[in-house]
């Protein structure tokens, strides 16, 4: 009864939108129970944005047709890489409300061109939040997307923030090697403090071993930059480097990083029960996705 039991519970289906793939992954009760990706045609989506809605759709759709999964309720990520943040001090007292939050980030950002988010940050007497602001243009792509997919959404994520979440780790340097595009995150208090993203499509960075070492060098540069912040944060060598990616499992890519730099490097674990054939590090911001909370 308890096998039927667990199978009658609903999944927590999630959708990872990326440059050159599609990726999904459904979790029921702390395990993974289905996964698959399906390519994305080279341009589709470039910097972050859409620039093709159908044919991403249509990568989304022949990832349904394949595994159907449910296509309500689905937990969507989209790249940060066309997103501001920042940490704004609210005046006033108390926990903030969303419109005291809302006229502090208009000091700095146009709220007619943006969709905004925000936390709080710290004790509610302090009133510090982080605020997050994506242009309308961006999200409304990758929500048409889904709209001709017919997949219906229960929340849009930042890979980023998906990945800080299944790592699970307060301070830490997230290192995501993808083919494409390198992304590295200086998490600081479980918040993404210091986000730097590079394309990998130049001709010499064809071969894997050459965007390794793309990605050691931008990470020393990522790291220097926030040592360099007038805030007066600075990395401590013992702060782990979780590395994450379809090219994170480069033994190069490990070696390289904890002797130029001198912070250890491991593989980022999973953050549930997983099947053995499942490439973990190709999927950890959809389990991310899958521990955000609604």
């Amino acid at each position: 009864m308890s096998r039927l039991s667990d199978l009658l519970k609903p999944e927590r289906v999630t959708l990872l939108l990326e440059e050159e793939t599609a990726r999904l992954l459904a979790v029921r009760e702390e395990h993974v129970v289905r996964w698959g990706s399906a390519p994305i045609p080279r341009g589709a989506i470039a910097d972050g944005r859409v620039r093709d809605i159908e044919a991403v759709a249509g990568a989304v759709q022949r990832l349904w047709d394949v595994h159907q999964p449910p296509r309500e309720g689905v937990i969507v990520g989209v790249p940060g890489v066309a997103v501001t943040t920042r940490m704004l001090s609210v005046a006033g007292a108390g926990v903030p409300g969303d419109e005291e939050v809302r006229a502090a980030a208009a000091q700095n950002l146009d709220l007619d061109e943006v969709y905004l988010a925000w936390q709080l940050v710290g004790p509610p007497s302090q009133r510090v939040v982080y605020v997050l602001a994506m242009p309308r243009s961006v999200l409304d792509a990758y929500l048409a997307v889904l709209d001709l997919a017919a997949v219906a959404p229960a929340a849009i994520d930042l890979k980023q923030l998906a990945l800080i979440r299944a790592v699970g780790h307060r301070h830490t340097i997230v290192v995501d090697l993808e083919r494409a595009v390198l992304s590295v995150v200086v998490v600081d208090e479980a918040l993404p403090r210091l986000v730097r993203v590079w394309p990998l499509h130049a001709p010499l960075l064809a071969r894997p071993d050459d965007k390794v070492t793309r990605a050691a060098e931008a990470l020393g540069l990522a790291i220097a930059d926030y040592n360099r912040e007038p805030s007066g944060s600075y990395l401590h060598p013992a702060v782990p480097i979780h590395l994450t990616g379809a090219l994170s499992d480069q033994v190069l890519l490990r070696e390289v990083v904890q002797v130029a730099l001198g912070h250890p490097a491991v593989l980022a674990p999973a953050p549930f029960e997983t099947p053995p054939d499942l490439p973990v590090t190709h999927y950890l911001a959809n389990m991310g996705l899958a521990l955000k909370q609604l």
